[in-house]
């Protein structure tokens, strides 16, 4: 717990002068959330510290001669792929499998609430063209780094942890550690919005990241998490950016999704465990 606790302590201590003079250039009225225009480049700041700390974590608990980690790999013999990174060939294709499965999944959620009539599609092609390249791109970086770190170092930290000091059998300790894992993933976006915008997403992104490391532990790696993640995020993102999707208001909106947010409504919490379900099967 320890390892885990030092780890984002550092990691936030690292991006704490970066956050402050970047805040000041975008005018972040801190402890406010960001303004949706001033998030991405705090969030990608942030972001883009975590690999090379968490190799360099990796590393030197081998160049300390530490014990065991994660997936049980001792001293030098520690990397990456302990939390799932294994960057090849067939990983790559995975990762385009996710993301297609991702954007065919909300197609056809969207396609049926439109043919219920719950919602119309309002798509301006020309912005929306413009903006899926860079958005896939941001979508891609921000999926890597947090199926890294949540579903990759948190969770096998956890399983470590409580499998050392628990007790508990090994199925237990891997339900619990889930359980703790999409908590903090969850709880997590707080900071970086409204908390009336982010509260009533709660249990939709702790579902969100339970499905995702269900992906993890089918495929044995993060490559069909990364993108899963990744499109959700791109056809979501892209949607909203062009406010190319209106309620019509026939169902209550706990229904669609309070605030127009998909993961706060049982339609979209509802799909994400058909999804989880088929990568559980």
């Amino acid at each position: 717990m320890l390892n885990i606790i030092l780890f984002f302590a550092v990691w936030i201590l690292l991006w704490s002068p970066i956050a402050f003079l970047l805040g000041r250039k975008l005018r972040w009225d801190f402890p406010n959330p960001p303004t949706p225009e001033q998030k991405i480049p705090l969030v990608l700041s942030l972001y883009v510290l975590a690999p090379p700390l968490l190799w360099f974590w990796v590393h030197r608990s081998g160049w300390m001669g530490s014990g065991v980690m994660g997936s049980g790999v001792t001293g030098s013999g520690l990397t990456l792929a302990n939390y799932g990174w294994a960057w090849s060939g067939a990983f790559a294709l995975r990762v385009g499998s996710g993301l297609g499965l991702a954007v065919l999944s909300l197609v056809l959620l969207w396609g049926l609430e439109r043919l219920l009539g719950w919602i119309t599609f309002e798509l301006d092609a020309k912005a929306l063209l413009k903006l899926v390249g860079p958005i896939l791109a941001v979508a891609i970086a921000i999926s890597v780094v947090e199926e890294l770190l949540f579903r990759g170092f948190l969770f096998e930290e956890l399983v470590s942890t409580l499998g050392n000091s628990s007790g508990l059998g090994s199925g237990w300790v891997v339900i619990v550690a889930l359980g703790l894992t999409n908590l903090v993933f969850a709880l997590l976006h707080l900071p970086w919005d409204r908390w009336q915008a982010v509260v009533p997403q709660l249990p939709g992104l702790w579902v969100l990241g339970l499905v995702l490391s269900l992906a993890y532990l089918r495929w044995g790696d993060l490559a069909m998490a990364i993108g899963l993640h990744a499109g959700w995020v791109w056809a979501i993102a892209s949607l909203d950016t062009v406010n190319g999707i209106q309620y019509t208001g026939k169902v209550p909106a706990w229904v669609t999704g309070v605030g127009g947010y998909l993961l706060a409504g049982v339609m979209g919490v509802g799909f994400l465990g058909v999804i989880g379900g088929l990568i559980f099967a």
